[in-house]
């Protein structure tokens, strides 16, 4: 369902001095397509190779981009790898708290190789994927994202549980300018 929002006061302005279209509110679900992760493990990691991106990851040593990738897989021919599009958002499936399952990454390279137990939103042109992590990891959507989590002792998130959630959207140049910040 898409509707308008109320678009906040304080707005970047285009390079020309004119405001921004409104924000509209759109479900996660409308801004891209849900991914699998891969089966790469510790085991898989070398000095080169692949880029990847295990779990762990995106608590320990990304903020808000996988760039640059610090660690590299030899298996690129191993069977269920996945790899990312230069649009990826990751999210985990995962975590001991709701507070550490409404984390988000965004990957903004194609052909990073992806580890287990975590959920990936390929965006489309509605969506910045910088935006999109920021907004799940900061923003409105955080609450939205943790009271989604199944479970006590270990919290369990899956696309069908984020799918409906709306996320307030400005325009694409807005959620770049945001995404950076």
């Amino acid at each position: 369902m898409v509707k308008l929002t109320i678009s906040p006061s304080l707005r970047f302005v285009s390079p020309t001095g004119e405001s921004y279209p409104d924000w509209l509110s759109l479900p996660l679900a409308a801004l891209g397509e849900w991914g699998r992760s891969g089966d790469l493990s510790k085991e898989d990691i070398s000095q080169s190779g692949n880029p990847c991106l295990l779990y762990g990851e995106l608590y320990t040593r990304y903020n808000d981009y996988a760039t640059p990738l610090l660690d590299f897989s030899l298996t690129s021919q191993k069977e269920g790898l996945r790899v990312s599009s230069a649009d990826d958002v990751v999210i985990p499936k995962s975590g001991e708290t709701r507070d550490q399952i409404a984390t988000a990454l965004a990957v903004l390279k194609d052909g990073v190789a992806y580890g287990g137990d975590l959920i990936v939103l390929r965006t489309n042109v509605l969506a910045e994927p910088s935006y999109i992590a920021h907004q799940i990891k900061y923003g409105r959507v955080k609450k939205k994202v943790q009271s989604r989590g199944q479970g006590e002792t270990v919290v369990h998130l899956s696309e069908r549980h984020l799918g409906d959630i709306e996320v307030p959207l400005p325009s694409r140049p807005g959620q770049q300018k945001i995404g950076c910040f």
